[in-house]
């Protein structure tokens, strides 16, 4: 209706706090990413020397 606010059942607090916990949970997960294609970069490195 026209002139009516939109009465949703979202807590934007709640939200917020859930989208920081999917974020620091994201770079847990990138920072995993980032060690283990460092480890496979030096086992690479360390085979082709021979």
């Amino acid at each position: 209706m026209q002139g009516f606010l939109e009465n949703a059942n979202v807590d934007p607090i709640l939200q917020v706090a859930r989208m920081i916990e999917v974020q620091r949970a994201y770079e847990l997960g990138q920072s995993f990413l980032d060690a283990d294609n460092e480890r496979l970069r030096e086992a690479i490195q360390a085979l082709t020397r021979r």
